[in-house]
């Protein structure tokens, strides 16, 4: 029996580090400057995320890819159209609430920022 315990610990050592380094890449992919003008301009399609980003087609479509793959929207393909997700939504918000922290204690911080 302690060995069925011991291989269920690893596993979810395994999944945690699984779900850690999805996270990270969510942050990663998310905070690209590019990629949260996305983000924040969903729902659109591919022909409007193409001129407010003054990009081509191919770069656009690595984006939308790459935020897709990470759960970041979804694509209804042969349409154009792209939606957030649930993740999208929890994500906008987190941001939104940093972004508000980070108002809020600007004073506090810029003189750190400064010295770098």
């Amino acid at each position: 029996m302690n060995q069925i315990n011991l291989d269920q610990s690893s596993n979810n050592k395994e999944i945690e580090k699984i779900i850690e380094n999805l996270t990270l890449q969510v942050f990663n992919v998310g905070t690209k400057p590019e990629n949260w003008k996305i983000i924040c301009n969903l729902p659109s399609d591919v022909k409007t995320i193409m001129e407010y980003l003054n990009l081509t087609k191919v770069p656009v479509n690595n984006r939308l890819n790459e935020l897709e793959k990470c759960g970041l929207l979804i694509r209804e393909k042969g349409q154009g159209r792209v939606y957030p997700t649930e993740l999208t939504e929890l994500f906008r918000n987190l941001i939104v609430e940093v972004q508000r922290e980070v108002g809020n204690n600007l004073s506090d911080m810029l003189p750190k920022i400064v010295e770098l």
